[in-house]
């Protein structure tokens, strides 16, 4: 306990008989707390009870404070990393989706230019048919070879 002009790190006031007389620092220390009853003397039990209940009290709140504390820095990070988790596998289907996307676009383009070619183009509508129908003019013959 460091002393300084006549107070204690406690806030009491050290009695001014002490600070007269030139005692050593650890004998002034000593009275101090004799006098308050947290010191005892001569086979005399310390009365320390008050003092106890309080420090206990107080580490006990401290204590679950910090409990709490530590709960509540855990629960966070549990929550923290499902939510990542969920972000993560969201994150890959939209990845998934778009890439879903970029093909049925571009077999949409694909079909549409072949549907305006078998509106507008009438050599392009006989080839389809004789290819996928197997239709041919009554005076020709098809032979067909497996691919």
């Amino acid at each position: 306990m460091y002393l300084r002009a006549g107070f204690t790190e406690g806030g009491g006031a050290v009695p001014a008989m002490a600070r007269r007389a030139r005692i050593g620092r650890k004998i002034l220390i000593r009275r101090w707390l004799w006098e308050r009853k947290f010191l005892s003397f001569a086979g005399e039990a310390p009365k320390l009870e008050a003092v106890s209940r309080s420090m206990t009290l107080r580490r006990s709140v401290i204590a679950f404070y910090s409990l709490l504390f530590v709960a509540l820095t855990l629960f966070a990070a549990l929550f923290f990393l499902r939510t990542y988790g969920e972000y993560s596998a969201l994150k890959a289907d939209e990845l998934e989706n778009r890439q879903r996307q970029a093909e049925l676009e571009a077999r949409y383009v694909e079909q549409t230019s072949t549907l305006v070619r078998l509106r507008e183009d009438p050599m392009y509508v006989e080839r389809v048919v004789r290819e996928r129908l197997g239709y041919a003019h009554p005076d020709e013959v098809v032979f067909r070879f497996e691919r």
